[in-house]
């Protein structure tokens, strides 16, 4: 009936936005926009988001840092050739941590945060192009070194059940 209410138990049938308004199943979803699962498995309003920093160049490269109480977006960004490095707080604060680093302008950095091997890390980037770098969570980043022979220098990279993982190394 038009204007009455539609119950939905499930969508398990998934989304289709070709149906007309009310000639489907209540399996299937019309829209499903600005929702998420919850781990419970009802749906749930998906919280916003909001512009917290706007650093000078334009960020193409994103990881996380979070250590106790630091949390940080670890962002490359470049902009008409020019290139650099930040940290961003959760409160907006943008501090540049590019220092002497190579950074080639139009290359997609790998960033991942793994445990801290020796002095270096937990903050690891690479592009398969520039020297691989590392960051402590204070200072500028610096070069990532291998304790022994040498890091391959990869497009790609994954931490998982203690060990770091890189491919798309050029032979």
């Amino acid at each position: 009936m038009r204007g009455s209410p539609q119950v939905f138990n499930d969508y398990s049938y998934g989304v289709d936005k070709n149906l007309g308004t009310y000639s489907f199943d209540s399996n299937f979803a019309r829209d499903l926009l600005n929702v998420r699962y919850h781990p419970s498995g009802k749906l749930v309003k998906r919280n916003g988001f909001t512009s917290i920093a706007s650093p000078t160049l334009s960020v193409h490269s994103l990881g996380t840092y979070e250590r106790g109480t630091d949390k940080y977006l670890v962002a490359v960004a470049e902009s008409s050739g020019s290139t650099d490095i930040y940290s961003i707080t959760s409160a907006g604060t943008i501090t540049s941590r590019k220092g002497a680093a190579t950074v080639t302008a139009g290359r997609t950095w790998e960033i991942i945060q793994a445990p801290v091997n020796g002095s270096e890390g937990p903050v690891y980037m690479l592009n398969g192009s520039d020297t691989p770098l590392q960051w402590t969570g204070i200072g500028d980043v610096a070069t990532w070194s291998a304790s022994s022979g040498s890091i391959p220098n990869g497009k790609y990279m994954i931490y998982h059940d203690n060990a770091l993982f890189i491919a798309g190394v050029e032979t």
